[in-house]
């Protein structure tokens, strides 16, 4: 697959029909012929009338005509659908993006602003012709030249999935109600690479888990170090070996990376006879090396119970392997048997340098990953960027299989799985109620949410201002505290979309909650807040403060700008620039900085006050 083709309605673009007529006073007759308007849209589709048209056509009473305002703001308010803008994000690199869709003018004049990560679309409106009819896909392979055979179409129409079959497009029917989860498999299912962040992932080493390793064993140290030393017989083993090591890196001291490339083997082979003083040919220290490299063994039950996971679980192969190994790994196992193999000549670093991790870390997008190593070094690399890990060989077949099957069946998330308050439940809670000094800001009543809600200390505090509060949190046993004297309670995770309809709140106030995501998942997060929230509704909250690296820096490793890994937690650390540039999407009325103390200990934290 080279080309992925996607529709709009109800695919990239979400279906809101049904909520906007319920914020509408309709009576049964209106409700259904306004949700006819909505449902018959083809003379629009065609091109063959206006909105304005179409709308003075309607057959219910002509006071009505107000609702055009509404119709528009359906336009306007329909979201992306965030998890496609996901899929697509990772497809960009080695895909095609189109947009196929039966849309009107007016409507791609809203959506246009929303798609600038696309190669091509055709619309119907443009050529009088409808999906379902197959004239519109000959119009777009003929438009940016494609091979029906290299595309792979997405809508959420039977018929229009029917049509591109006819010419040989292949097609997935997407339903925006279901899991996510089935796109992603149908895709892989057709040869296109896309990896669902949230699925887990184990990763192994090659030598010393699947391959047998130094000192217990020949192993690939032992084969190059053997090879240098057949033509060059007056090193040592250890000179040998540090010869071999020597070799690798480029003047920069980066290991040398672009050697799929016969000249740049070639220059590396040259630097290692010379420097060897090895006087052999380059084929034939390739021979030998591949030849002493088949005496390495294999731990069979390891690679046995690789192919058992296959179809279970992503599997994938991250080594320091050099390029002359890696044309003989089909030896010990089927190479296809991985989802992918990052090898360090690739990476451009060895695992030894936490930079190499930090590549695959990208590639991969993923949050939930078993990194199996026989190097404390590496294991401890991986720890840094959030990876859990198993450092052992492939002597403890029993520890790996445990291992990963247990990580198979737990969830992994450090506040999904509630390890915050557990630490924290019994820990005395300070009474640091700082929103007291900005009460001018706030009203009487309303709907509050109070969102990442704790043990509910400033649930108390709105409900007492007369707020009706809905309280909350990912955490159950924080929750449970709450529900004594507040029984409107939810349990959310931040980074999914928000479980409200639009407009809902008139105040959201977020306190030391927001800052655990990173840049993606904070301005997704922030949008929604802003999507729930009514017009001139507030937002009130408090984030970590970039002051705080001092307490973490010796333990943390930074992942984006500001956004680190510490001791099994993803923290943001917020500056006022940071805070003032996520915010810009609201109406800034106050940013100030302040100190606490948190469970006994000092804190830096700054405040924001932002209205809609």
């Amino acid at each position: 697959m080279k080309n992925i083709i996607f529709d709009l309605g109800s695919v990239l673009i979400k279906d809101h029909s049904y909520s906007v007529l319920d914020k509408m006073s309709l009576n049964k007759k209106e409700y259904d012929e306004l949700l006819r308007f909505f449902k018959d849209f083809d003379k629009l589709d065609l091109g063959l009338e206006t909105l304005e048209e179409k709308f003075e056509k309607c057959s219910f009473d002509k006071s009505l005509y107000k609702y055009k305002n509404s119709i528009i703001k359906y336009y306007e308010s329909r979201d992306i659908n965030e998890d496609l803008i996901n899929i697509i994000k990772q497809l960009k690199d080695n895909y095609k993006i189109y947009i196929l869709s039966d849309n009107n003018k007016e409507a791609i004049d809203y959506y246009k602003n929303k798609l600038n990560f696309i190669d091509g679309m055709v619309v119907s409106c443009d050529y009088q012709t409808l999906k379902k009819d197959g004239k519109l896909f000959e119009i777009l392979l003929d438009k940016y030249n494609l091979n029906p055979s290299e595309c792979y179409f997405i809508d959420d129409r039977l018929d229009n999935i029917e049509a591109g079959k006819k010419l040989g497009i292949k097609g997935f029917l997407f339903d925006e109600n279901k899991n996510i989860n089935l796109l992603y498999e149908d895709m892989i299912k057709n040869g296109i690479h896309v990896i669902n962040e949230n699925e887990k992932v184990v990763i192994f080493d090659w030598g010393g888990v699947i391959l047998k390793e130094y000192p217990n064993h020949y192993c690939d140290r032992d084969a190059i170090t053997d090879t240098i030393k057949k033509f060059n017989n007056n090193l040592n083993y250890e000179d040998a070996y540090q010869l071999y090591l020597n070799t690798l890196y480029d003047e920069n001291g980066k290991i040398i990376s672009i050697l799929d490339d016969y000249t740049d083997k070639y220059k590396w082979y040259e630097r290692i006879n010379k420097e060897g003083n090895l006087n052999t040919a380059y084929e034939e220290f390739t021979s030998e090396f591949i030849n002493n490299y088949k005496k390495i063994d294999k731990y069979e039950d390891v690679v046995n119970y690789i192919y058992s996971l296959k179809d279970k679980i992503k599997i994938y192969l991250f080594s320091d392997l050099i390029f002359t190994c890696y044309e003989s790994l089909k030896k010990h196992i089927d190479l296809n048997i991985f989802d992918d193999i990052f090898l360090s000549y690739k990476e451009g670093y060895t695992k030894s340098d936490i930079k190499a991790f930090i590549n695959v870390n990208n590639k991969l997008n993923n949050k939930n990953i078993l990194f199996i190593d026989n190097n404390t070094n590496n294991i401890e690399n991986a720890k840094k960027i959030g990876w859990n890990t198993l450092c052992c060989t492939g002597e403890d077949m029993n520890k790996i299989k445990n291992e990963v099957e247990k990580f198979m069946d737990e969830k992994v998330d450090y506040f999904k799985n509630d390890e915050y308050w557990i630490e924290h439940i019994n820990k005395p809670l300070e009474d640091d109620i700082w929103i007291d000094e900005y009460s001018e800001y706030i009203s009487n009543s309303g709907l509050c949410l109070d969102l990442g809600c704790g043990i509910g200390q400033y649930t108390k505090w709105f409900m007492d201002k007369g707020y009706d509060v809905i309280s909350a949190d990912i955490s159950n046993i924080a929750l449970e505290k709450v529900k004594q004297f507040n029984k409107n309670i939810i349990n959310l995770d931040m980074r999914d979309k928000l479980p409200f309809e639009d407009n809902k709140f008139d105040i959201i106030f977020a306190n030391l909650s927001i800052h655990y995501f990173n840049d993606k998942d904070t301005k997704f997060l922030l949008n929604e807040i802003r999507r729930i929230l009514k017009d001139n509704g507030l937002f009130i909250g408090s984030v970590n403060g970039i002051e705080g690296l001092d307490k973490i820096k010796e333990t943390a490793n930074e992942l984006e700008h500001h956004f680190y890994f510490n001791k099994r937690k993803y923290i943001r650390l917020f500056d006022i620039k940071d805070l003032e540039e996520y915010l810009s999407i609201f109406n800034i009325l106050k940013i100030e900085e302040k100190q606490t103390i948190r469970f006994g200990n000092n804190k830096n934290y700054k405040i924001f006050i932002v209205k809609k």
